[in-house]
């Protein structure tokens, strides 16, 4: 399932948290994130860090993270990184796409008599 936000808008990404269980995790350390665009180093949205970490949150990925840069639809994905114990650090990656819409140039239609 492909996810598609519009160019300048915000969305919430649900995240739970499980351990091998399938149980909710904990304890939870930290939950740090951020946003960037495949073939690129350079982060989109620098890292945020959750605070008071739960299984069950809500990132809010805003919408400056979501302007395209030319006139074509361009790819993101979010990676969200957990600290469980001394031990245990694991990173998720969520994919999507940003549909450009402020820069497609629309058509411009003639006046007519």
């Amino acid at each position: 399932m492909s996810f598609e936000v519009n160019e300048g808008s915000s969305f919430c990404l649900n995240v739970l948290l499980k351990d091998t269980d399938g149980e909710p995790l904990s304890p939870i350390d930290s939950v740090k994130w951020w946003v960037g665009k495949p073939k690129s180093d350079v982060p989109v949205l620098e890292e945020q860090t959750v605070s008071g970490p739960s299984a069950e949150m809500e990132l809010i990925i805003p919408a400056s993270a979501h302007v395209c840069d030319g006139r074509r639809d361009e790819g993101r994905f979010v990676v969200v990184q957990v600290q469980s114990g001394d031990d245990h650090l694991k990173h998720e990656w969520f994919e999507y796409t940003v549909r450009a819409q402020y820069t497609v140039p629309y058509p411009v239609g003639e006046a007519t008599p």
